[in-house]
């Protein structure tokens, strides 16, 4: 799972985590595209949580959609979208995907928290259903609507299991009845 970046290894995914064992059997033919993706996403979705300061995680965040951007145009500069550059021409991969992967954490900042479960579910979905339906298509034309239900799950899942270093970061994933 080699992106063939200098990126922080926490951008790939923890042994034993289902992506990990996702990307280590997936085809090797997509397995550093598949890679390379995941990371940009889990980039794009620490935002929040690595930026202590708003105004300096609008700045990463907007850089972030004008790297997606580039990405999108053909002309990315950072290593990870790079490495996306001739998947995202060859599969078409929409931008919209992209878009509402920076959506979701433009929310977070704006927001921070959620008040229903409905509003977090909505938020998991744009959020890391975009990267498993982009990823979905690195490997089929039409992916199955169960890619987006995976994804979400995942988030929601990821938004439990990291509760206490979000809420020592300042960001509160979950609403706050469901934590009553």
């Amino acid at each position: 799972m080699n992106t063939n970046t200098n990126e922080p290894a926490d951008l790939l995914p923890a042994p034993g985590s289902s992506t990990y064992y996702g990307l280590r059997f997936a085809d090797p033919a997509v397995r550093n595209e598949l890679a390379a993706l995941y990371a940009v996403g889990r980039q794009v979705a620490g935002i929040p949580r690595e930026c202590s300061d708003p105004g300096v995680a609008r700045v990463k965040l907007a850089w972030w959609e004008e790297e997606l951007d580039r990405l999108c145009a053909g002309t990315p500069r950072h290593p990870l979208t790079r490495a996306l550059t001739e998947p995202v021409a060859q599969r078409q991969l929409p931008r919209a995907e992209f878009q509402a992967l920076t959506g979701a954490v433009s929310e977070v900042l704006e927001r921070g928290g959620f008040e229903e479960f409905a509003q977090l579910r909505r938020h998991a979905a744009a959020l890391s259903g975009s990267v498993a339906r982009l990823s979905a298509r690195l490997i089929v034309d039409d992916p199955p609507e169960a890619a987006t239900t995976l994804g979400t799950a995942v988030q929601l899942t990821r938004s439990l299991r990291d509760l206490v270093p979000e809420v020592r970061g300042g960001c509160l994933p979950l609403p706050a009845a469901a934590l009553q």
